[in-house]
């Protein structure tokens, strides 16, 4: 008989957790996250039908559509980039943002939109996308040029920029100031 190792801490570093499993609504496709007890996790996008299989990495909050064109999720930016900015105390406006990920399971690319606040994806129709970007950072004004409009500022009182996208077209339409 083999002898078996005996647990200990040391092994626990090597496990991953599937946080999240999926077949898209035709089941065609399934996807699912594994993610190691510490870093980043990974992302799987498998076709049922044809054996093959895409990643992204650092993805979480997978949505599918429901014409099961296309998943939907957010890129977290590597965990030792944010630990080690964490460690020289900067500020949280000053660590990376979250991007979104858009797969396509039809042409098994991969898009990134940077610097995403939050995002939706309806439940009942698909093709559509619904993103919150994050407010840009404000330039400061130069002194020795006045401005001669004043322009209403995005924040919470006013609202910020929601942007619907068509996922077939690519088409994007922007709305200024939604709550």
């Amino acid at each position: 008989p083999v002898a078996k190792k005996p647990l200990s801490h040391t092994l626990y570093d090597s496990w991953k957790e599937i946080p999240f499993k999926s077949l898209t609504p035709d089941g065609n496709h399934a996807v699912f996250v594994v993610n190691p007890q510490d870093g980043d996790g990974r992302a799987f996008f498998a076709n049922l039908k044809t054996g093959t299989r895409d990643s992204a990495a650092r993805a979480e909050s997978i949505n599918l559509t429901y014409d099961s064109k296309f998943a939907v999720f957010r890129i977290k930016p590597q965990q030792k980039v944010v630990k080690e900015l964490r460690r020289q105390k900067k500020k949280k406006e000053d660590l990376p943002k979250d991007s979104l990920g858009i797969y396509s399971f039809t042409t098994r690319g991969l898009e990134r939109i940077p610097e995403v606040k939050s995002f939706r994806v309806p439940e009942k129709t698909g093709g559509w996308l619904a993103y919150q970007p994050e407010a840009a950072k404000e330039a400061k004004a130069d002194p020795a040029k006045p401005s001669k409009k004043k322009s209403k500022k995005l924040s919470d009182e006013n609202g910020y920029k929601l942007v619907l996208r068509n996922l077939d077209t690519r088409k994007e339409t922007t709305f200024d100031y939604v709550k």
